[in-house]
């Protein structure tokens, strides 16, 4: 038992920053979190904005057709 305490001061020292490091982790892991929630909403915002140019686009396509057969009757 002799040695099993006299390892456990040194490791008991070594808890305490450890403890720290995780805290600080788990503390850049939430901005890291809300920073994903951000670009994920971001990312959304952009594909509704290609959806809605290809929309124009094609709704600009159908009216050219449309004009082309009145244009040909």
């Amino acid at each position: 038992m002799g040695a099993n305490a006299t390892n456990a001061g040194p490791n008991a020292t070594n808890a305490g920053p450890n403890v720290t490091n995780v805290e600080a982790i788990a503390t850049n892991v939430e901005p890291n979190a809300t920073n994903m929630e951000a670009n994920a909403t971001i990312v959304e915002a952009n594909a509704t904005n290609v959806g809605a140019k290809k929309e124009k686009k094609q709704q600009k396509k159908d009216r050219f057709s449309e004009k082309m057969i009145i244009f040909a009757k």
